[in-house]
Formats: structure tokens, C-alpha cells, sequence
């Protein structure tokens, strides 16, 4: 990870759904935070302060795969 990599500070945000409340699986619970992150609803942005002195050039929004729709992430948790 390039996060451990970095000889400063870094943080790292990691969703987790929580299973007993929503209705999800324990061992679903990987897939769901994968939907989340297709589905942008918890997109997966990066800032790395190496790659240059301007903020446009530190951060990235890695592009993905983008649902047509964030219903079909939602759906599948008991809460909805």
C-alpha cells in the first residue's frame, strides 16, 4: 500500500457495512463495500503528496466501474 509506503502521517477511510442492522450477510459484507465504491456512492479517492506541488495534481479519482444506477447497491440491504 502506498499509504505505508509515505515517510509522513497518511490516513486511510475504509467502508464497512454493518451486517446485523441492514441485513447483510457476514460474508457478504466485502461485496457490499465493493458496490459502495462502484457505485461512487463511497468513491475511492487518492491523495498523494508526491506527485507534485499543485492539489490537481495530488489528488485522483480512479474511474472505475460506475452502475447506472446506486439503487442496485442500496436494494440489497435490509434498511431500504
Amino acid at each position: 500500500m502506498a499509504a505505508n509506503e509515505y515517510p509522513g502521517p497518511a490516513v486511510i477511510i475504509c467502508y464497512a457495512v454493518c451486517q446485523p442492522e441492514h441485513g447483510v450477510a457476514d460474508d457478504a459484507s466485502w461485496h457490499q463495500a465493493k458496490l459502495a465504491e462502484d457505485s461512487r456512492t463511497f468513491p475511492l479517492l487518492l491523495h498523494d503528496p508526491r506527485k507534485g506541488p499543485l492539489l490537481k495534481d495530488r489528488l485522483s479519482l480512479p474511474k472505475g466501474t460506475l452502475f447506472s444506477s446506486w439503487a442496485c447497491r442500496w436494494m440489497k440491504e435490509r434498511r431500504w
